[in-house]
């Protein structure tokens, strides 16, 4: 038999004022069996500026890599991965944060 589990990237949402900056949690909802995320964000560039990523509360001492050469074209990509051998707990684990503005 085999078992599955849907696993999960998400967003959280913001909203703010022209010209200052909102901050987007980005989360994996998983089953602890997850070593590695690797994803790709689109934004409209008319309203949102990339200005940076941070590693999540949840994915601390992991590797982390930000792909933001097409980030004039709204599109930036990220990878955080454990070491390994280690895994994400399961449930929902704050991989990053995206800053824009």
């Amino acid at each position: 038999d085999t078992v599955t589990f849907a696993r999960t990237i998400r967003f959280g949402g913001g909203t703010a004022a022209p010209g200052t900056t909102v901050t987007v949690p980005v989360e994996l909802v998983g089953d602890g069996q997850e070593n590695a995320a690797a994803f790709s964000v689109n934004f409209a560039t008319n309203a949102l500026r990339f200005t940076g990523a941070a590693l999540g509360a949840n994915a601390s001492g992991s590797q982390f890599l930000v792909v933001s050469n097409a980030a004039a074209s709204g599109r930036v990509g990220l990878t955080i991965a454990r070491s390994p051998g280690q895994r994400f707990a399961a449930g929902t684990n704050q991989l990053a944060t995206l800053s824009f503005t």
